[in-house]
């Protein structure tokens, strides 16, 4: 496979060398002062947390594995022509395309019957020709850069809670462990989800887990930073599957698009 373009960004990284580390907690990002990201002799050993004295804190991935996660998030990343995540062979199957009927009136009035690619709309179920629906971006694109980016990375095992919805956990799966997809279920009839609780001895709510980073997640968000790559990541993720959904014109023009974490 060629190199994609988080990949490019990550050849720039030297080897033996510590750059500053980065979270994203609460969807807000956070410098740590006092922590670095190092980056041992080869792509196979693990990418340290380190403190100023250079004493591990913790460990988990490596450059190979950063690599990876770069070339899924690009290859799922549609950038400015997000409509043409329509085309994807992955996408279309999480959200149920497929050959119906579809009818049509001619000048006539004769009914008329054809076999097109249609795909349900995720808010009120109407089934339409693929060529017909809009894209709706799930995490908003004013101010939802890091939110599209944590709903990315938490697919990929670098939040501290993974995913909690029907696509990242399937699409999730799929990537680590090859389980076919399944399809997005629609929220026709469906009964609303309870709100999160803390687990027992729990902090924070699992909400919040899911928006914030955990130490592998820390390393890959760095890494993009020190390689200049913070904006494309943002714009990969915003305009990447896991953040476009098909909603019919009319839902997508009523939909508020809140935060999840204002």
């Amino acid at each position: 496979m060629p190199a994609t373009q988080l990949q490019n960004a990550i050849g720039s990284l030297r080897f033996n060398t510590a750059y500053l580390a980065y979270s994203l907690d609460r969807a807000r990002k956070v410098p740590y002062q006092n922590f670095s990201v190092f980056i041992p002799q080869n792509n196979t050993d693990q990418i340290l947390i380190v403190d100023s004295n250079r004493r591990t804190l913790a460990s988990g991935t490596n450059l190979s594995e950063v690599r990876n996660f770069a070339t899924h998030i690009d290859s799922y990343a549609y950038r400015s022509q997000y409509g043409n995540v329509k085309g994807n062979g992955t996408w279309k199957t999480l959200y149920n395309e497929g050959l119906r009927t579809v009818y049509y009136i001619d000048h006539s009035q004769t009914l008329m019957m054809r076999s097109e690619s249609t795909i349900p709309c995720m808010t009120c179920g109407v089934v339409l020709p693929i060529r017909l629906m809009t894209v709706d971006h799930q995490r908003p694109q004013t101010g939802g850069d890091h939110e599209a980016v944590l709903k990315t990375l938490r697919m990929l095992g670098l939040t501290k809670e993974g995913p909690q919805g029907s696509k990242g956990r399937n699409l999730q799966q799929h990537l680590s462990t090859g389980v076919a997809l399944t399809s997005v279920p629609t929220k026709l009839n469906r009964p609303p989800a309870p709100a999160p609780a803390p687990a027992p001895g729990q902090q924070v709510s699992p909400l919040t887990n899911r928006y914030s980073l955990n130490w592998r997640g820390v390393v890959f968000y760095s890494l993009m930073i020190a390689a200049n790559a913070e904006a494309d990541l943002a714009n990969n993720c915003m305009n990447g599957l896991m953040n476009l959904a098909p909603l019919c014109s009319s839902c997508n023009s009523r939909r508020g698009n809140p935060l999840k974490l204002p």
